[in-house]
């Protein structure tokens, strides 16, 4: 009896262990051709790039250098030779007359050489060495003396012919070596005047060159017709013998 209750247990054991590897082997789904192509494809692929020597880095062509337009140096290269040709145009040349009327330390003499009708010769041909007051010159004579000048035609252009050497350029540097200026107020004066007055004495003295009294405060400005020497004090011509 036990003989056959173990033959049965064993039976059904040895089913139950079949039933359970038949199932076993439906649930799990056999691989299809084309999966199986597919997997075999990509191992291919991964061991072919595995096995490929490594490229070596190329760097990129070198760009060729952009060369400047023919000529175009050339044409810079003038044009600052033409910038550096070109100056400023030098002013028009101004007669003594034109510095005279420009310059504000010479607002009292352009009174006097209007009043006395001296504009126009001291803007001729020359040429001519003026010993020209400043205004601080003039501001030493009183108010009478200046306005009885002024009102007084012949004797202020005799005073004011004083100031001035004709037909002759007398720098700083020449005037030193005279003992007098030849002036204009004399024998070949423009008003033909025949007095023959004798001109300033030039002397050296602290401070600089002396005419008489008057100190030379600045020499040699040039004008188109002459120079310009600027005295501090107005000289007086001789008085007139009886």
């Amino acid at each position: 009896m036990r003989t056959a209750i173990r033959t049965v247990l064993c039976a059904l054991l040895v089913a139950a262990l079949g039933l359970g590897v038949g199932m076993a082997q439906e649930g799990s789904s056999p691989s299809t051709p084309d999966q199986t192509q597919s997997d075999q494809t990509q191992s291919d692929q991964t061991q072919s790039e595995e096995s490929a020597p490594a490229q070596p880095f190329e760097s990129p062509p070198p760009q060729p250098e952009q060369l400047p337009e023919q000529g175009s140096d050339d044409a810079s290269s003038e044009q600052s030779s033409e910038q550096s040709e070109v100056t400023p145009e030098s002013p028009e040349a101004q007669t003594i007359t034109d510095i005279v009327i420009v310059n504000d330390d010479f607002e009292t003499l352009e009174q006097a050489l209007v009043a006395a009708d001296l504009t126009t010769v001291l803007a001729g041909a020359g040429p001519f060495t003026v010993f020209a007051p400043n205004d601080a010159a003039f501001a030493r004579l009183t108010e009478d003396e200046l306005g009885a000048l002024l009102s007084d035609t012949a004797a202020l252009r005799r005073l004011l012919l004083y100031h001035v050497a004709e037909g002759a350029l007398i720098p700083e540097s020449e005037l030193t070596t005279l003992d007098t200026v030849p002036t204009a107020s004399g024998d070949d004066s423009p008003d033909g005047d025949a007095d023959g007055d004798a001109g300033p004495n030039v002397r050296q003295g602290a401070g600089g060159v002396y005419l008489n009294d008057a100190r030379l405060v600045a020499t040699d400005i040039e004008a188109s017709n002459g120079l310009i020497h600027v005295i501090d004090v107005v000289l007086r011509p001789p008085q007139p013998s009886e």
